[in-house]
């Protein structure tokens, strides 16, 4: 039997609110932007979407660019093409206690 995350979750609303807190709360999931992808390998190159904030000594705040993900693999692809540059990802990282 496969668990159904959204039927558990109730209405289509409570379902996205609950899916974004869910995201949200964890630093281990995030979304990025596919910057290329090795179809012969199943890898990706990502851009995190989060940035790094940054205040210098004028109390300027600005924000970085946290560093790409190299070779990332793509578990699961539910578009109808290969992933292609500009395309959202989900990501979860994963440590070996996982």
């Amino acid at each position: 039997m496969q668990f159904d995350i959204f039927q558990a979750l109730g209405t289509e609303y409570a379902q996205q609110k609950q899916l974004e807190r869910l995201i949200e709360s964890k630093p281990n999931i995030f979304v990025g932007w596919i910057d290329s992808f090795n179809e012969t390998n199943g890898t990706a190159n990502i851009q995190p979407a989060i940035q790094d904030k940054i205040i210098d000594s004028n109390n300027l705040v600005q924000y970085k660019n946290k560093p790409y993900l190299i070779n990332v693999w793509v578990c699961g692809n539910t578009l109808a093409r290969k992933p292609q540059k500009g395309d959202k990802a989900l990501v979860f990282v994963l440590d070996e206690k996982s």
